[in-house]
């Protein structure tokens, strides 16, 4: 009963208004864990750590999801919209912008490692003009790559940045099993 009203109420309140696409989204463990990932490998090469935006993680989620269910790998929309669009539609203004893109990585050292060995997206993820991420995973059982990962990148914005707990403190806190309770269960780009 609580796993559903946990799933059940943020979408309820997306629904009748009370919150926005953003607000309503949480991060998973892993999609937490990418984010420090990233920030350690830019703090390692002396860059920024970037600062998770909600916006950014919703509409990486989205696009995750987008992918897994209509079964196709891309940046762009199954429906044709760029990343950019999506980012800009959702209402996220800061410049520039970027993504990433990874399926069949089950978890978040594997997707972190292959897009850092990766020129082209290591050069992403290690962009000191970026100082926001947002991270989204969607697992897909019965699509080609069962796992789908999408981080999104800015810089400033009006949508103000929502720290994100780090896997070490939800650990320590007990907190990390609660929050797998609400959460959804090797190619890339």
């Amino acid at each position: 009963m609580i796993k559903k009203l946990l799933v059940i109420f943020p979408a309820l309140l997306l629904v009748i208004g009370l919150v926005t696409l953003a607000e309503a989204y949480t991060l998973s463990p892993g999609e937490i864990e990418v984010i420090d990932l990233i920030n350690a490998e830019r703090q390692a090469q002396g860059i920024a750590p970037l600062l998770h935006n909600a916006t950014l993680s919703a509409v990486a989620h989205s696009h995750s999801v987008d992918m897994a269910t209509n079964n196709f790998f891309s940046h762009d929309s199954f429906d044709g919209t760029s990343a950019f669009t999506r980012i800009n539609e959702a209402g996220y203004d800061g410049s520039p912008l970027g993504e990433v893109i990874g399926a069949g990585f089950s978890d978040a050292q594997s997707i972190v490692d292959a897009w850092m060995n990766s020129p082209g997206h290591q050069a992403i993820l290690l962009d000191s003009s970026f100082d926001r991420i947002g991270v989204g995973y969607y697992y897909g059982p019965g699509s080609s790559y069962l796992y789908y990962w999408t981080a999104d990148f800015g810089n400033g914005g009006s949508i103000d940045p929502v720290p994100v707990p780090s896997t070490l403190l939800l650990l320590s806190s007990g907190l990390l099993g609660l929050g797998l309770l609400g959460r959804r269960q090797r190619k890339q780009s």
